[in-house]
């Protein structure tokens, strides 16, 4: 029996009352990820971080001052499709468009489809916000009773299509379990995240003319996967499935990760493309306000108020075979 259930996602939703479908009629598209590190918004809902709680000083108005900052991360910074881990809920989606709709945009280049994912029981989620239309949402979660120990809380795997206008792309947004608690302990539930996203990838291989990119923060360096040139062997239960990874294109030796701990830097956050889908350019954006001069990200510290994110946003640009 598989060890994992299917479900349809929580929110897929259109930001905006046009009706005209904004596609990109380019060969390419661009897309940011960004592990936006614990964005809450100014309400207490009974599942916040105890830091995020208005009994420990948060309030509506720093919730304001974080929102401001993204939305003008997203404004001097463009793609066609935006992800952002560890969003509290999908009305920070609506705010975020609710305050780029102040901007007169053109047309094309107004993000106006967006999807949320996220356990009920869970904190955090992760977020899409596309120009181009989104389709076919659904959520996976896993469901594990054979290990020796109890499952943790785990972020189920969001899958959506993405209509470009030439091409659909299917993108599988991750947040794997990270290693609190020890690395080799928890190693186990990353395994079996990763045998999710394989089964689920090789389901879409078998179908004609794919594109396929996974993304997202899979909380292990890449020199932690199976890798051989610029290719990674995502591990299923049964099979391997290869992918390309970003990190491991040509000209890709950075000095920089996306993740700086304990004084050395660690390229957790991923891209990795298969069937049609090519990753043609790919940096990890180390120059910003959310980056010091030496592109160490700028952690959000609770107890001032003040920075950005813990991880480095990441851009690539995808092409189609």
């Amino acid at each position: 029996m598989k060890n994992f259930l299917s479900a349809f996602v929580l929110i897929a939703v259109s930001l905006t009352s046009c009706s005209v479908r904004s596609k990109n009629n380019s060969e390419s598209i661009n897309i940011i990820c960004w592990n936006v590190q614990t964005f809450f918004d100014g309400s207490d809902d009974g599942i916040e971080y105890r830091d995020f709680r208005k009994s420990s000083g948060w309030n509506e108005d720093l919730y304001r001052i974080r929102l401001e900052r993204l939305c003008r991360f997203i404004k001097t910074n463009e793609a066609d499709i935006y992800v952002f881990i560890e969003i509290e809920n999908e009305k920070i989606i609506y705010d975020i468009s609710n305050f780029l709709s102040e901007q007169s945009w053109q047309s094309s280049k107004r993000l106006e489809y967006a999807a949320f994912s996220k356990n009920s029981d869970s904190p955090i989620g992760c977020a899409v916000i596309s120009r181009c239309p989104l389709s076919d949402i659904k959520q996976h979660s896993l469901d594990i009773r054979t290990e020796d120990s109890k499952m943790p809380s785990m972020r189920p795997i969001m899958e959506l299509t993405v209509d470009t206008g030439n091409e659909n792309l299917t993108l599988f947004v991750n947040h794997w379990k990270s290693k609190y608690g020890g690395a080799k302990k928890t190693e186990v539930w990353r395994n079996v995240q990763e045998h999710l996203l394989t089964e689920l990838i090789q389901g879409r291989l078998s179908e004609k003319d794919c594109a396929i990119v996974a993304c997202g923060d899979f909380n292990r360096d890449i020199t932690e996967f199976i890798c051989t040139d610029d290719t990674v062997n995502l591990r299923g239960e049964d099979f391997d499935i290869p992918v390309t990874s970003a990190w491991l294109l040509p000209l890709g030796d950075y000095e920089t990760g996306s993740y700086y701990f304990n004084g050395k830097w660690e390229k957790i956050d991923h891209f990795f493309a298969a069937g049609k889908a090519i990753i043609s350019d790919f940096k990890p954006m180390i120059a910003g306000e959310w980056a010091a001069s030496n592109g160490i990200p700028k952690s959000y510290r609770i107890y001032s108020k003040s920075g950005w994110s813990d991880h480095l946003p990441i851009k690539c640009t995808v092409e189609f075979r």
